[in-house]
């Protein structure tokens, strides 16, 4: 992929993905309408994609019926380095405190 290309890789073109395919959505010999207007979409997923799921329904709430969140974080924040620090604990308290220095 070019580097140029890049500049779509954000959170709001995610989420504008998503209401852009289920509209277009079918499939073949399906006598049935898939598609948001008749047929209720629901978004699920953990973490990442949990919170994807939920700021998709808040954005598009014509487009996706529910959402369901499961472990998805509620602050967006840059340097998680806390994150490790139970690793980091663990490892001292098993004796690895040698690797961890290193």
């Amino acid at each position: 992929m070019p580097p140029e290309q890049l500049v779509y890789l954000t959170t709001e073109q995610a989420l504008a993905d998503l209401p852009y395919f289920a509209k277009n959505f079918s499939r073949e010999n399906w006598d049935v309408d898939l598609r948001p207007q008749s047929t209720p979409w629901i978004m699920l997923g953990g973490s990442y994609p949990g919170a994807r799921a939920a700021f998709t329904r808040d954005k598009y709430p014509e487009t996706i019926y529910a959402a369901y969140a499961s472990s998805a974080p509620v602050h967006a924040q840059v340097n998680i380095s806390a994150y490790y620090d139970q690793v980091y604990r663990g490892m001292i308290a098993h004796g690895y405190g040698n690797c961890v220095k290193d």
